[in-house]
């Protein structure tokens, strides 16, 4: 894949919030920030030129994106801070004004037919099959309409971050997803099980509020 589209958008959406967040949150000084974000771009570049083509229809692209700006900055910096610390610097590196709007937006169409007809056909599609860094997962409608689960069975987080030695942090992408509910207002996030656990799949429930 090569640095432009989307993983060129993603980068400028998003590099000065990961710097700033390696002073906030990781205690860099000003200068060593810039200088680790130098680093971090490099090696976003390398990693992304690295990253399978994606089918257009494949909605996880900006997943797997999002995954590569974590790990190019958990490879430059000196030393890697706890699994607690990477999980604050990222939701506050990811929840960015601008952000929130689209989330906001997102919310919205989360339950709308055709996100779920979408939904159901990049299911079907099983695109993890196709690319190693995809996604795999079957739609599991709710009773009454009250939602419904992504039961994944293959993710290109735990892919990625097993690649490049930081399998340790999966968890700090994981839990991404609560902050994503809460941004979005629309439903409540459920998991009981996740590949990063262990489990044979994750159970990604999306329950809609105020029901």
């Amino acid at each position: 894949m090569k640095y432009i589209g989307m993983p060129h958008l993603m980068w400028a959406m998003f590099n000065k919030s990961f710097k700033k967040q390696l002073v906030e949150t990781f205690n860099e000084s000003i200068h060593s920030s810039k200088e680790i974000t130098k680093l971090a771009k490099k090696k976003y570049k390398k990693i992304i030129k690295e990253l399978p083509v994606f089918d257009k229809k494949d909605m996880f692209l900006k997943i797997a994106i999002n995954c590569c700006l974590l790990i190019s900055f958990l490879l430059s910096v000196e030393s890697l801070p706890g699994l607690d610390e990477v999980t604050l610097f990222y939701r506050r590196a990811m929840s960015t004004k601008t952000m929130k709007i689209f989330s906001k937006l997102k919310g919205k169409k989360i339950f709308k037919k055709n996100m779920i007809k979408k939904l159901e056909e990049v299911s079907k599609a099983r695109y993890g099959d196709k690319n190693s860094c995809s996604w795999n997962f079957d739609l599991i409608p709710y009773p009454n309409s009250s939602g419904y689960e992504r039961r994944f069975y293959k993710c290109g987080v735990c892919t990625l971050m097993k690649k490049y030695g930081l399998s340790a942090y999966t968890k700090a992408l994981c839990r991404y997803d609560y902050d994503m509910a809460t941004l979005c207002g629309t439903y409540k996030f459920v998991r009981k099980d996740a590949l990063s656990n262990g489990a044979p799949y994750c159970d990604n429930g999306f329950v809609k509020i105020n029901q």
